[in-house]
């Protein structure tokens, strides 16, 4: 019978009208309940684009058509009093204004800006004068410009451990460095390890052994490496092969030399380690290495590490960052 008594259930709302207000049920209310309700006896299913601005425009529409009069829809805020046609019959109602309805689409920002052009438009009562209206109807494209991934990896010395509070700050770091408008949130660590480097020397092979069936050699190498180090051999990354200097003048190539990292070592504790181990395996003649590559294998360079970042800058300016980044390692995709 009144508007306190109608509102204290839900689903209802009191309705301007011609022969006065009356409370009426509004089913909306319980639209977004039924729209995530999972149906008996089926899979959850995931709610389509005109479910998901249906929920999320329902609180505002709820809200605004609680208000019975343009005098308490126009006090109401982002609410707006507008009269429709229907079926011939002019209907006035309370709605969301068109800013709110914007922003229920396409987010705070973009939709305030959507509404500005839209009020921009409405104002130009000629068509000469709507002509005259600058719009940027490319806004999407340049307020959020297509962006381009640079990827890259660096190496960073003097740093023994990694958290996410230093990713944080390394982040901010790199930002900073980078200019071009490039903000932390932009970067993307892809991995972060302490790869270790070394070079391995193979007696008893030749460069001829090797080309005749490299990716053999290859896989043997690794899966030797691999079970010395306690790692998976996809762990072990094969940089270079070629032949190892002679010992003496007039002499041949005394075997093969292999350039290597072995990777994903979380810290310089578990580098260390690694490092450790790979002199070992050159050490002994009955190695994993030895048994599987059939030379007999020595440390030719030591093994060394440092922390090694692969990350992902996305940026409207790629040539700007990858530039600004190791020619070496940077690549822009």
């Amino acid at each position: 019978s009144n508007m306190t008594k109608c509102a204290a259930i839900k689903g209802c709302y009191f309705e301007p009208k011609s022969s006065g207000t009356t409370c009426t049920h509004n089913p909306q209310v319980f639209m977004g309940e039924l729209m995530t309700a999972e149906v008996p006896g089926q899979a959850p299913r995931c709610p389509s684009m005109s479910d998901t601005l249906m929920i999320a425009s329902l609180p505002a529409m709820i809200g605004c058509g609680a208000n019975a009069n343009a005098g308490t829809c126009t006090a109401a805020a982002e609410c707006s009093w507008e009269t429709e046609d229907d079926d011939g019959e002019d209907m006035s109602i309370c709605a969301p204004s068109m800013e709110v309805q914007f922003k229920t689409f396409a987010g705070p920002t973009d939709g305030a800006y959507l509404a500005s052009l839209y009020t921009k438009c409405q104002a130009a009562g000629t068509a000469a004068t709507c002509a005259t209206v600058k719009l940027e109807l490319d806004y999407f494209a340049i307020m959020n410009p297509s962006k381009k991934k640079v990827v890259t990896k660096l190496t960073l010395k003097g740093i023994t451990n990694v958290d996410k509070a230093s990713q944080v700050k390394m982040k901010a770091a790199i930002a900073a460095s980078l200019g071009a408008g490039v903000l932390a949130a932009d970067i993307v660590f892809k991995k972060v390890h302490f790869p270790v480097k070394a070079q391995m020397k193979l007696e008893g092979k030749t460069m001829d052994d090797v080309t005749k069936d490299k990716p053999a050699f290859e896989a043997s190498f690794k899966k030797g490496m691999a079970a010395d180090l306690n790692v998976a051999a996809g762990d072990i990354t094969i940089k270079e092969i070629k032949a190892a200097p002679a010992r003496r003048r007039g002499l041949l190539a005394a075997g093969v030399s292999v350039d290597f990292s072995v990777d994903n070592a979380a810290d310089t504790t578990a580098a260390t380690a690694l490092a450790a181990k790979v002199s070992s395996a050159a050490a002994s003649p009955t190695s994993n290495l030895a048994m599987e590559t059939a030379t007999t294998p020595a440390v030719a360079v030591a093994p060394t590490f440092a922390l090694e970042v692969e990350m992902e800058v996305s940026t409207a300016d790629s040539a700007s960052v990858a530039s600004a980044l190791s020619a070496d390692t940077t690549s822009a995709a």
